[in-house]
């Protein structure tokens, strides 16, 4: 298999063909996640739900930088116990930019 970082869509069903488990490398993340503008969050928490998927970045980048390092693989969907269910549809190109993601 190639390696991931140079992958398209058939890599990443070949990621979840393959089924491993999210560790300290590999954490997936549906591509929903990277829309950080202002949506309502699902709860009451404080902010909204674009503040907690940059929160969630921000930390996930830190943690692999504070280890090993590792992938963020945008575009899969997990299943309980962090393990890939299926590649996603994506995301409007529109909804995400460089401008958005600081």
């Amino acid at each position: 298999m190639k390696d991931v970082r140079d992958g398209n869509e058939v890599d990443l069903d070949l990621v979840v063909k393959a089924g491993q488990k999210e560790n300290t490398g590999v954490d997936y993340k549906a591509s929903a996640a990277l829309n950080f503008r202002g949506l309502e969050a699902p709860d009451e928490s404080k902010g909204t739900l674009g503040d907690k998927h940059r929160e969630d970045l921000i930390r996930d980048v830190a943690a692999m930088a504070n280890a090993e390092g590792g992938l963020i693989i945008y575009g899969i969907a997990q299943r309980k116990g962090g393990y890939p269910d299926q590649v996603d549809d994506g995301i409007d190109p529109k909804v995400v930019d460089a401008d958005t993601m600081n």
